[in-house]
C-alpha cells in the first residue's frame, strides 16, 4: 500500500462538527478570547484536524441558566475523528465558565479560503445562516 492511500483512509475517518457552549456572563472579552484558544488548543490536541470557523455571541436565554438571564454562546466548527467528542466532553466537564456544551454532527464539508468571508469580526460561510445550525445532528 502506497503513503497515498494511508492518507485518504485517514481523511474518510474525520467527520465534521461543531462545538456550541454558553459561557458565564460574568466572565469578560479578555476572559473569551483566552477560552477559544485553550478550546482551539484542546482540540487540535485531541485530533481536529481543521478549524474553519470560530464565532462567539452574546444571547438572552429563553429560560434561566445558572440563576442568568444571558450568556455568550460560542460555536467552533472543525474536522475531527469520531472519538473527540468523548474526549473533549470529559476534559471540559468541570469547567466553572461553561454552563452549557453540545456538539453537533455537521452534513457538509468545510468551506474552503474563497468561500469564507468575515463579517463585523466574525467568519462565515459564503450563503450560509449564522443563527442556526439547521441539519444538524446532535451527538
Amino acid at each position: 500500500m502506497s503513503c497515498w492511500s494511508d492518507l485518504n483512509k485517514k481523511e474518510e475517518k474525520l467527520k465534521n462538527y461543531e462545538l456550541t457552549l454558553i459561557i458565564d456572563p460574568n466572565n469578560n472579552e479578555k476572559d473569551i478570547q483566552r477560552l477559544q484558544e485553550e478550546l482551539s488548543n484542546l482540540l487540535k490536541t485531541h485530533g481536529a484536524a481543521t478549524i474553519w470557523d470560530i464565532r462567539a455571541e452574546r444571547r438572552t436565554f429563553a429560560y434561566p441558566i445558572r440563576k442568568h438571564r444571558e450568556g455568550t454562546y460560542l460555536f467552533i466548527r472543525f474536522q475531527a475523528p469520531p472519538d473527540l467528542p468523548e474526549k473533549v466532553r470529559q476534559d471540559l466537564r468541570h469547567r466553572e465558565e461553561i454552563m452549557r456544551l453540545a456538539f453537533f454532527a455537521l452534513p457538509h464539508t468545510p468551506a474552503t479560503a474563497s468561500s469564507v468571508s468575515t463579517v463585523n469580526g466574525t467568519t462565515a460561510q459564503s450563503g450560509e445562516d449564522t443563527t442556526s445550525s439547521e441539519g444538524a445532528k446532535h451527538e
